[in-house]
């Protein structure tokens, strides 16, 4: 059963219109952070308008959707979300041929744990 909430409205309404492999892979994760720590997704960004990186990957994508960014609401912090991490990377390739890639990459800035979902149109499940 899918436990995701929406910082904003907007996000809930850009969640509609996400690619269909981003979508799975954000179901399994929810499931995977009420496994792991009886919490729910947090989705906090899907399209912005400005850029805040200068590769800023949600900056004006257009749909379908296959950049999100998501926290462990309540009870998350670095240790469960590293393992939320770990675990959808071993469940899913970002790109076969781009084995150094992953759908969670690690983050090295921000100021709270969160993810950065990101799928390709070679994303598989494993």
């Amino acid at each position: 059963m899918r436990q995701i909430f929406f910082q904003t409205q907007k996000i809930e309404e850009e969640f509609l219109s996400i690619h269909p492999m981003t979508l799975a892979i954000m179901d399994f994760a929810s499931e995977k952070a009420w496994d792991l720590s009886k919490d729910f997704l947090f989705l906090t960004s899907i399209v912005r308008e400005q850029k805040i990186t200068p590769n800023d990957t949600h900056y004006l994508q257009p749909p379908p959707y296959r950049f999100v960014d998501a926290a462990i609401l309540r009870k998350g912090g670095i240790e469960k979300t590293e393992e939320l991490r770990t675990e959808i990377n071993s469940h899913y390739c970002y790109d076969p041929k781009r084995m150094e890639l992953d759908v969670i990459p690690i983050l090295d800035h921000g100021t709270a744990p969160h993810l950065h979902f990101q799928v390709c149109p070679e994303t598989i499940q494993r």
